[in-house]
């Protein structure tokens, strides 16, 4: 699948995170990819259905997710880290520089902690609520005695 649509909600707030953490989490596959099959030297060239197959091991598969990873896949090759020839993939020196400094990795952990941030804090509403409610509860019975 290639990147031709552009994802025009992923801008919007919740969206704007899930899109991110996609993306980035793309990137960090692809990169790792290339490592673990000893191809960071810019040397071997990987097929694109075993890089989405990888991806696809640990992102859904849905619809609105695969156009984030050929949005990204597409975007990587604008940043200069692959070029795609027909089927396949190669890495290229600015991806073997973003690999090796690890900043979109730290770029993806600050994301994934964003989101356990916004699940806690969500979280910590609902339950501060439920004691407000039991506390309001506990009044009105105290008063009624």
């Amino acid at each position: 699948m290639k990147a031709k649509e552009l994802i025009v909600n992923q801008y919007e707030d919740r969206d704007f995170l899930r899109y991110n953490q996609i993306k980035y989490k793309t990137i960090c596959i692809v990169l790792d990819f290339f490592a673990l099959c000893n191809s960071i030297d810019g040397t071997e060239k990987i097929a694109r259905d075993d890089i989405e197959k990888k991806i696809f091991a640990s992102i859904k598969p849905n619809k609105t997710n695969r156009q984030i990873v050929c949005n990204s896949l597409a975007a990587m090759e604008i940043m200069g880290y692959v070029v795609e020839q027909g089927n396949e993939i190669l890495i290229m020196p600015d991806g073997v520089i973003a690999y090796r400094e690890q900043k979109i990795h730290q770029i993806a952990a600050s994301l994934s902690e964003a989101k356990r941030v916004r699940e806690q804090t969500k979280m910590t509403l609902i339950i501060s609520f439920m004691a407000f409610v039991v506390s309001l509860l506990s009044m009105i019975i105290t008063s009624c005695n």
